[in-house]
């Protein structure tokens, strides 16, 4: 797991992204052990999100599902390359997941609200 300094989080937030390359080294070797190979990594989320692009209803599909797929390919692809119980990869396919259901929960709650302003045939 990648530790960042306190220093490194204000060099960020000021603006100074000027890594030096130890740095941009250490972070790529950390990423390496956890996720493997990013040319592996890469073969096999591309893989994933072609299957995932070429189905049925993909075009079907709001952005914002298509992307949390996608999204959710990167991780699974990170973790059946690299570290299968990395336990970051797993929280974030939780978090994705969790965006979809909020967006769910929001549009069902516009539609409840139409609905009760809508005029009943009586």
């Amino acid at each position: 797991m990648v530790s960042i300094r306190t220093e490194e989080v204000r060099a960020l937030h000021s603006g100074d992204t000027n890594l030096n390359q130890d740095e941009v080294t250490e972070t790529l070797s950390d990423r390496e052990v956890s996720y493997g190979a990013y040319r592996d990594n890469s073969a096999i989320a591309q893989s994933i999100k072609q299957e995932l692009h070429d189905s049925a209803m993909w075009e079907d599909m709001p952005p914002y599902i298509r992307e949390t797929m996608d999204m959710i390919a990167s991780k699974l692809s990170r973790l059946a390359n690299g570290d299968p119980y990395h336990r970051d990869s797993w929280v974030d396919i939780m978090g994705y997941t969790q965006l979809v259901l909020d967006e769910f929960d929001r549009i069902n709650s516009i539609d409840l609200e139409d609905a009760a302003t809508r005029p009943t045939d009586s």
